[in-house]
């Protein structure tokens, strides 16, 4: 606790608190899990309630727990970089209509008013409006890998 940064630090500090007067080593393992929501926190509430019922050697499983959490978030960083592509054309897909629409109104504004005053016209804009719609939140949703 008294190496590691803010606010790691202050939660294992509580966690090694709770543990030391009093509480069940699962439970203050348990609750810290509560505190902390992150995966790779529950993977080490895990190993170390494993290792505790089973046996073995905690430095070990914690070494390999740490190489588990160095791999995750090397994987994480790949697949950010091999989505910015993505990400980049969704924003391009999403800003060309407005922009186009914007410039035909300043080169050519009796064809746009054109779409203004056709009912037709009117319906082609909100049709294209929900497809637009529909086409950002599709690449968002491709695009965002959770994990």
């Amino acid at each position: 606790a008294d190496e590691v940064p803010e606010p790691t630090g202050s939660e294992f500090r509580l966690l090694y608190d709770q543990q030391s007067y009093g509480m069940p080593l699962p439970d203050a393992l348990k609750a810290f899990g509560k505190r902390v929501p992150l995966l790779d926190a529950r993977f080490f509430i895990t190993a170390v309630l494993t290792q505790r019922e089973a046996g073995g050697n905690l430095a070990e499983v914690l070494d390999n727990l740490a190489g588990l959490i160095r791999e995750r978030s090397r994987v994480k960083r790949q697949v950010r970089v091999a989505s910015a592509h993505g990400r980049i054309t969704g924003w391009v897909l999403s800003m060309m209509p407005p922009a186009l629409a914007g410039l035909m109104t300043f080169i050519a504004p009796e064809h746009m008013r054109t779409f203004a005053v056709d009912p037709l016209g009117v319906r082609m804009i909100i049709a294209a409006l929900i497809l637009q719609v529909i086409g950002t939140i599709a690449i968002r949703r491709i695009v965002n890998v959770e994990f």
